[in-house]
């Protein structure tokens, strides 16, 4: 889809082909690193391999063969993935003046990379759980839909989750998607340096998060966001900003984005070690959606300042304060085991 819009012949349908190239980005995101799930003495079933259903999340089956102390390395380094696409974006824009070539350029790598033969890699899953966790599996107990996440007395002390990963998305792509405001700056300067942020406050959380803890990291980024935000609510009442003003105002803003960066990392560690084995991957499913519905409410949230000027700003930084403020409720996970049954949520 993202070839096919290279050619459309007008505005319309170049929005419905990459429309339909997110969604298959988001499928791509999802099953990218095949995994397997706690292996079934039912075996021969369709969609099974070798007694073990196929599943598709790529970062808990590669951190639950990961030992604890290096998580945390780990999901750094998957993190920082996104970041080095982004580098390569704004370098491959500048080369590129033309939106169509662009367009076709970004586009066939991921379609060639598609062809390649990809064959299922075994999560740890299966290896590591304990025998409560088979009994669950075998009695059927684990087909755990969605709604338990809700409603289920052990998963509702991990209900900030998903709050969490809304309101990260929901403030970190109003940075990412507001660089026309930086008038006189070159977007492809300022592109770079946005995406070049990004690496060492990923890279710190390698660090803090096995020092600190996953929690504080994750509700201190979360918090120092939002308050690296709040400034620009007051700022856009004025007429004109001073030079030195302006300069401030862009530095908040990378630090802003960096912060949110650094919590979308940890956030991927923090989630894959809260939720069970037995509905993790549903955890993350949910989670994700989340995530992407706050990258949705981002721009039509951006539409109110032409009725409040100050109101979008003001969303952006004060929701993610308040989830960071919830992240307190979550339990820390530093150097415990992967839970795998609902009952060791529960005692944890």
């Amino acid at each position: 889809m993202g070839t096919s819009a290279a050619f459309a012949p007008n505005l319309a349908a170049y929005c419905a082909f990459r429309f339909f190239s997110g969604m298959s980005t988001a499928g791509v995101i999802l099953n990218e690193g095949c995994g397997l799930k706690p292996c079934s003495p039912r075996l021969g079933r369709q969609g099974e391999v070798g007694g073990c259903r196929v599943s598709s999340y790529p970062f808990p089956p590669a951190l639950e063969w990961i030992p604890s102390q290096f998580r945390a390395m780990v999901s750094t380094i998957l993190s920082c993935s996104l970041t080095l696409g982004q580098l390569f974006l704004a370098g491959l824009a500048y080369a590129i003046r033309d939106w169509r070539q662009l367009q076709l350029a970004s586009s066939v790598p991921l379609g060639l990379r598609s062809t390649y033969p990809q064959g299922a890699t075994a999560s740890g899953r299966g290896g590591i759980m304990g025998s409560g966790a088979q009994e669950e599996e075998s009695s059927g107990t684990s087909q755990h839909s969605a709604l338990e996440l809700f409603r289920t007395p052990p998963l509702t002390s991990v209900l900030p989750v998903p709050s969490n990963r809304f309101s990260n998305s929901f403030s970190f792509f109003h940075l990412a998607l507001d660089l026309q405001r930086f008038e006189g700056i070159s977007i492809f300067l300022v592109q770079l340096i946005f995406g070049a942020v990004d690496m060492p406050f990923r890279m710190v959380v390698a660090v803090i998060a096995n020092r600190l803890g996953r929690r504080l990291m994750q509700a201190a980024c979360l918090v120092l966001g939002g308050l690296f935000i709040l400034p620009d609510a007051f700022w856009v009442l004025l007429p004109s900003l001073p030079l030195d003003m302006e300069v401030l105002l862009i530095t908040l803003t990378v630090l802003g984005k960096g912060l949110f960066s650094s919590s979308a990392s940890c956030s991927y560690l923090y989630t894959t070690e809260l939720y069970p084995t037995v509905i993790r991957q549903t955890g993350m499913g949910v989670t994700f959606m989340m995530a992407w519905l706050g990258a949705v409410a981002a721009p039509m949230v951006e539409m109110t300042q032409a009725f409040v000027s100050f109101l979008p700003l003001l969303l952006f930084g004060a929701v993610p304060i308040t989830a960071g403020i919830l992240v307190n409720c979550l339990p820390e996970t530093l150097g415990a085991p992967l839970a795998h049954t609902m009952k060791q949520v529960e005692h944890r």
